[in-house]
């Protein structure tokens, strides 16, 4: 029967990891026998595909049926909790963490750190942090997010100038909680900063900075005083976008789909069509997003003849899944 329950629980591993999560949840539905493994195996396939809502309420299955759960069980649903913002489910898992003596696993304390740094309660993960024992760059770095992901950037920079190393992925969490709060000149100090060091920026670290032009160059148009000043400001972002480009090229994550549409965005929205056309181009394996990205540039600069042509290059290639944008 060990033996049995051993094979089903790792095609259950299988089916999850190839997305056929209909298929493993029928598999493990099936099984006349479950151990904490099988619900594990369950439980992390919904966590990791994104399906918080049918993770946690596994994890309600779990505790029913009397199934007693391991660090495996908590880091997966605490995971679902923090996929869905779901701070009141999160705080029970974390009542049931402490029921059943998990206080001290690195893992689960990362995972509820990471929890309530994404339900926006970085007082709670800053109180985990301070009762973890052991710390790893992921519990600095979730630590780290909670106060950047609340704006509460003065925390924040105490975190991120006393970690003991500072690994590329802590330099990218300050880059974007600024990006995401219109901070452009200092997401490139940071970045200056950064490549003074021995971190190398990767693709996420060149995205953040420019959606941060982008972005900047949107809420210069809305609030200022008329389009002289928003194109003076256009040119300026502009000017960052290019420079952030260069580095995209010295660093060679120009073919990266992801960094592509970065490009294509922050050239539309710093007022370059040439340049959002260009490197819109130069996308190897173009996704919807990609399509997407160009076509709402053309749309946003009024260019209605090639965003049609656009449109039905992109039906062509078999990505129809898009709604043509607003040419009035």
């Amino acid at each position: 029967m060990h033996l049995n329950l051993h094979r089903i629980t790792s095609k259950i591993v299988t089916l999850g990891k190839c997305g056929r999560i209909t298929c493993a949840r029928k598999l493990f539905d099936e099984m006349p026998h479950r151990d904490a493994v099988a619900w594990n195996a369950m439980l992390s396939s919904y966590s990791q595909l994104g399906n918080h809502r049918e993770a946690l309420s596994l994890f309600h299955r779990m505790r029913i049926s009397n199934t007693k759960p391991d660090h495996f069980s908590f880091t997966a649903t605490l995971s679902a909790c923090a996929g869905l913002n779901n701070l009141q489910n999160g705080a029970k898992i974390h009542a049931l963490v402490i029921i059943f003596g998990y206080r001290c696993s690195l893992p689960v304390n990362n995972s509820l750190i990471d929890m309530y740094g994404k339900c926006f309660e970085p007082c709670s993960a800053n109180k985990v942090f301070q009762e973890t024992n052991e710390k790893n760059e992921v519990t600095w770095c979730s630590l780290l997010f909670a106060y950047t992901n609340t704006g509460q950037f003065n925390m924040a920079n105490e975190v991120f100038h006393t970690m003991p190393k500072r690994v590329t992925i802590s330099w990218n969490i300050m880059i974007v909680g600024h990006a995401k709060y219109g901070e452009i000149e200092l997401c490139l100090s940071l970045f200056r900063e950064m490549r003074e060091t021995s971190c190398a920026p990767d693709q996420w670290t060149l995205s953040a900075l420019m959606n941060a032009c982008g972005e900047l160059s949107e809420m210069s148009y809305d609030f200022t005083f008329g389009a002289v000043l928003h194109a003076c400001s256009g040119l300026a972002v502009l000017g960052h976008g290019r420079m952030v480009h260069g580095c995209v090229i010295y660093y060679g994550f120009h073919a990266h789909v992801y960094v592509g549409n970065g490009l294509v965005n922050m050239y539309a929205k710093c007022g370059d069509i040439e340049g959002s056309s260009l490197a819109f181009s130069e996308i190897l394996d173009k996704d919807l997003v990609s399509w997407n990205a160009m076509l709402f540039g053309f749309g946003m600069h009024g260019l209605a003849t090639q965003a049609l042509q656009l449109y039905d290059h992109m039906v062509a290639s078999g990505q129809n899944q898009i709604k043509l944008p607003s040419l009035a």
